[in-house]
């Protein structure tokens, strides 16, 4: 036992003896100056390259804008002369200087002009009105490509289906707490909405969309609208009215949705059948789906609308009030007749088609 501890003892005081140390090597200057220049030989490539095809892209840039402004011209300068050479064409046919079958042949060339010039007019910059100007400046909105408008287009409609839905979930709110703060919150958030989608609207149509005048003129109504509800003071005439207006956003949101899923997969199917141009919205009505369900509940939200601008203005005659209630009265009256002749013109245009087609 005592050599053990001796023994003990030993190992303790002795310390241990330290690992061999790995030797590393370096590497020379040599090699790795060599490395480094190979890198920087590698970078001076890339930047080179960079230059040479920086500079084809501005050469480009200033072939595509003079080929541009060429287009242009020309363009102009053909749709005045197919109008004088219809105009030729009709007097010789009338004077009977060409025959039957030669006048016809030349108006089908027309036509068949008459179409590329819509292509080209379609690919081209186009004025973007005075909305689009005050809201955004003088600036090209045209995408060159189409399938960069095929997706802002998808993006729109997607914006405008979420857009609904937020403000069907804000109106519920806005009637479960009764709040003059949550209403001015809502408005707001409608005007924006339209706002929101006349810009982009204004887009399109500068990119070969075909969206009719009135449904932009509704999206101004819509936006004044707005902003006069958001000016209204709360009080007895705005109590009156309230309820009508929220009850009637959240029926015309379901109704949107409704319309959007009806034209959604109606637009999908003439695309799929080569009947649709590529740029063309949910905006219009279809030509067959829209009848039945949709159009009675259209037109029952077109009615809703005159009714509120009935009873607003039985509100301002028996009650007197605010400027807002007259105000709200004539836009309310103003949307629901511009509906309902709207309507009304596109279903007897897309029935005409059918006779046509038929």
């Amino acid at each position: 036992l005592v050599a053990v501890e001796e023994a003990r003892t030993l190992s303790v005081r002795q310390p241990h003896s330290p690992p061999p140390r790995q030797t590393q090597t370096k590497p020379s200057n040599n090699k790795q100056m060599e490395v480094e220049e190979l890198d920087w030989a590698a970078s001076t490539k890339e930047h080179d390259a960079l230059t040479r095809a920086f500079e084809d892209y501005g050469n480009n840039v200033e072939k595509v804008r003079s080929a541009m402004n060429t287009c242009q011209k020309t363009l102009a300068k053909q749709k005045r002369a197919n109008k004088d050479f219809a105009k030729l064409f009709a007097k010789q046919r009338k004077e009977e200087k060409i025959t039957e079958e030669e006048y016809t042949n030349l108006m089908a060339q027309l036509a068949e002009r008459h179409k590329f010039h819509a292509r080209v007019t379609n690919a081209l910059p186009m004025n973007t009105g005075m909305f689009l100007n005050t809201m955004l400046g003088t600036v090209n909105v045209t995408l060159p490509h189409m399938g960069d408008r095929f997706k802002y287009k998808s993006e729109y409609e997607q914006m405008k289906f979420k857009g609904t839905i937020a403000i069907i979930v804000a109106a519920l709110i806005a009637v479960y707490f009764q709040s003059r703060l949550i209403d001015t919150i809502f408005y707001f958030g409608l005007g924006t909405y339209y706002v929101m989608v006349t810009v982009r609207e204004f887009i399109l149509i500068a990119n070969g969309s075909r969206i009719k005048l009135w449904w932009r003129v509704h999206h101004y109504v819509a936006i004044l609208q707005a902003l006069v509800l958001i000016e209204w003071p709360d009080g007895p005439t705005y109590r009156q009215f309230r309820e009508n207006f929220l009850f009637f956003s959240l029926y015309l949101g379901a109704v949107q949705l409704l319309q959007y899923n009806y034209q959604q997969a109606q637009l999908y199917r003439k695309r799929s059948l080569g009947k649709a141009d590529p740029m063309e919205t949910t905006t219009d009505l279809p030509n067959r789906s829209t009848f039945g369900v949709l159009i009675v509940a259209l037109f029952v939200a077109y009615l809703f609308q005159l009714t509120n601008a009935w009873k607003l203005f039985d509100i301002g005659r028996n009650h007197g009030g605010e400027w807002q209630v007259w105000a709200c009265a004539i836009l309310f009256g103003f949307l629901g007749l511009g509906n309902v002749v709207t309507t009304l013109l596109v279903l007897r245009s897309h029935a005409r088609g059918r006779e046509h087609d038929d």
